[in-house]
């Protein structure tokens, strides 16, 4: 009994430790969007169309397509995560990109968590994902 009860407590711990772990961000380098999310649905269609880069030694960061760039502050504490401070490029763009600039816009200020899943970086509204980064 007290060898289930070992176990038991044990198990929560990592499953605790596990999910309290910062995602694993590689300072400066850039990260390709995969995915976008809008009211729920998700945006292929964005694929390798967007760029993430992130230096979190300076807790900075930059958004960009081919023609415009949203530069950041980043704000982190373990999961929590969240872009702040963003200041957007408004140079005028083709069609097929003012629509996923202005998702992009719309999504990456309601980012308040980020996990690694399957080497993606995973950025959520609480339950709801908003993007997706390889």
């Amino acid at each position: 009994m007290k060898l289930r009860l070992i176990y038991f407590i044990f198990s929560i711990f990592i499953t605790l430790n596990i999910l309290a772990q910062k995602p694993k961000i590689v300072c400066c380098k850039t990260y390709t969007l995969k995915a976008i999310f809008i009211g729920g649905q998700k945006n292929t269609l964005a694929n390798d169309k967007a760029n993430l880069y992130l230096n979190t030694k300076a807790n900075t960061g930059k958004c960009f397509t081919s023609c415009n760039t949203i530069k950041f502050n980043l704000k982190r504490k373990k999961n929590n995560f969240s872009f702040v401070n963003l200041k957007p490029d408004t140079l005028p763009c083709p069609d097929y990109l003012d629509g996923l600039e202005a998702d992009l816009k719309e999504n990456l200020p309601k980012v308040n968590l980020c996990k690694t899943i399957n080497g993606n970086l995973v950025f959520f509204k609480n339950t709801d994902t908003l993007l997706i980064f390889k």
